[in-house]
Parts: structure tokens; sequence; C-alpha cells
């Protein structure tokens, strides 16, 4: 049976709607209640439970998420958020590290070359577990506000003088006033914006896959000696490369491998498999110890992301009348422009 609910509201304030409540979509959520407006969001998923393991955010962003409210950067750090490297007072500087993963040398096998490092200043980069820090903006919404299990089939625009009227799959229906699709890189919103026969309605596949996991520092120590596991590093070799940073108050690493995939992608509806360890250490085989000791630490099985992106098939406007993009559904980009979340914030 179908339920509409309504957004008029005795004071006549126009409602938004926001279709997806990821970390986007929340701090959005979080930055219009505090200029007072009327906000609904609808998520697909059954509950809050972020995946990708970790994330991390520029000093910029960060600066941007106090801008929007000054309780999001305060969730970030209470969701155990630490500076990506840890140089010490003679150093505070952030650096982003490329290092030759492939390599290995005869006199010392741990020995590895540094390509390049690029600062990004104190605190320039700081790292998070991407779970902890959707709770933590959770608990910044006051209740009611966020409604699940609510799949977005379609938007009918009735006419200037009549809100919107959004349907989702399980039957019911909701009006608004204006409608912000934060429903990341398959996002339904931008296929009702652009149509759905626009090339940019669909995202395409990069060619990339993405093991992802968080592994005990302790661990990461182990194989990686104390001052790699403690700051970032991305290892560079052949159709491949291995990222990691510390987070959870520098207590785990996030850890991701990026292995690239000449073949297309079997089922784009499904942008997630089982991946596994032996999958890892096949495409990083005869790579430099670490490398390898670092992977030994992976999980036996794990998720297996295909990145999938619109650089093919940019989008030619976020906006449309009553409609709006933000986030990966706007502007979805793969690795490593280190700009994913933080572009959409």
């Amino acid at each position: 049976m179908s339920t509409t609910t309504s957004s008029s509201s005795p004071g006549g304030e126009p409602e938004i709607v926001i279709v997806g409540g990821g970390i986007v979509g929340l701090v959005l959520t979080i930055g219009l209640l505090r200029v007072g407006a009327k906000v609904k969001v609808y998520e697909q998923a059954q509950g809050f439970r972020e995946v990708g393991a970790g994330i991390a955010f520029t000093a910029n962003v960060i600066r941007c998420m106090n801008l929007i409210d000054p309780s999001i950067p305060v969730a970030l750090r209470s969701s155990g958020s630490v500076a990506t490297s840890s140089g010490g007072a003679e150093d505070p500087d952030d650096y982003l590290r490329w290092i030759d993963g492939y390599e290995r040398h005869r006199e010392d096998p741990r020995k590895q070359r540094l390509f390049y490092k690029l600062s990004a200043g104190p605190r320039g980069f700081e790292g998070c577990r991407r779970d902890q820090f959707l709770e933590s903006l959770v608990k910044c919404i006051p209740p009611n506000v966020v409604e699940l299990k609510k799949r977005l089939e379609t938007i009918e625009d009735r006419g200037e003088d009549q809100k919107l009227l959004l349907t989702f799959r399980d039957g019911t229906t909701t009006e608004a006033d204006a409608v912000i699709g934060c429903d990341g890189v398959k996002s339904r919103v931008r296929q009702i914006l652009l149509g759905e026969d626009h090339p940019a309605s669909r995202p395409s596949y990069s060619h990339c896959v993405a093991y992802r996991t968080l592994i005990p520092m302790a661990q990461a120590i182990e194989a990686l000696g104390e001052y790699k596991a403690t700051n970032q590093h991305n290892h560079v070799g052949p159709n491949a490369n291995l990222l990691h940073y510390p987070v959870a108050n520098n207590t785990m690493i996030n850890a991701v491998a990026f292995v690239r995939d000449a073949n297309e992608w079997a089922d784009d509806s499904q942008t997630v498999a089982v991946g596994t360890r032996d999958d890892v250490k096949a495409a990083f085989e005869g790579w430099c110890a670490p490398v390898r000791d670092l992977i030994e630490r992976f999980p036996d099985t794990m998720s297996k992301w295909a990145i999938f992106d619109l650089w093919e098939f940019p989008v030619p406007q976020y906006n449309n009348d009553r409609l709006c993009l933000a986030g990966d559904a706007a502007h979805a980009t793969s690795p490593h422009h280190g700009a994913g979340a933080g572009q959409g914030i």
C-alpha cells in the first residue's frame, strides 16, 4: 500500500530531500540543519555501515567541514582520525610518499627507494576509519531525520506549483521542494536528472580493482618496520600499487591494494565481489619483502571493489531546476586524487 508523506509545515519552509546517507549526504544534512532548513534523508541500506575500511581528508577539507558545521570536525576527531605522518617535533608536516615497491636490493632486502614526497603541511592529511566517522556523524543528526531501507525509483515533477513526488521501491512516496542526490557513483538521481540514455547516467569501469582491509599496527610494524607503518606510503610497481596510512588513533593501518585489470567487469550492477589474500599475493608476486610481508597480514578473504568513475563521460551539469547532485553522484573519480569524499565536502 502506498504511503505518502508531505513536506508541508506550519511555517511553510521548503523541504529538501537528500537521497543517500553516506559521508557526503550526512555532512550536507548537518550543514542544512544548522541554517534552519527542513531536511529528510532517505538511504537504501538497512543501517549505517560505511564500507571501504579507511578514508583520509586534507586540511582544506577539514576547514570546509568546520565552515559547514563545527560539529563535523569534532566527529572526525572523535572517530580516531590521526595525521597520516608522525615526523615529531622536528618535522611536524604530513607527507604523501611514493616509494619503489618492486625492486629488491641484494644488500638489504627491506630497503625501498623513495620516488617522491609531497608536503601537505602540519596535520595536512588525516586518516580515520570510515565506519567510525559515519557513526559519529549520525550522532550529530536528530532522530527521525533519516529513513533507512528506502531505494529511490522515480521523481515526478508535477509542475511549478506542486512539490516533487518521490516514489520508492517499497511503494511508499514522499514530497519535496528540492532533491539532492548524494547516492554515489551509481546515482539514481543522476539518471533521472540527465535521462536514462545519457552516457553520463552510468559510470564506467576504470579497469582497476581495490582490495581493502584494516591491519593492527603491531602487525604492520612487523611487516614494514615502525617508520613505514606509522607513516603514509604508496608502494608503486608494475600494474599495481599498495597504499597504507594509520587510522583509529594509530592502533591500525588502512591498507589498500590496487590492481589493474585488463578485463571488463562482469556485472556492473554489483561492484563488490569476494576477494582473497591469494588474489593479492598473485598480483604482487616478485615485489620487495616489506610489501609481500604486509600482504601476508591481509585476511583470508576481503571485499574486492571494482573502481567505477565518471572520467569517460563527465556529468555536464550538477543541477536542473529542483534536482541537484553532490559527491560521487556528481563527480566520482578514481584513485589517487585523494578527493572523493573530500571534493564532495
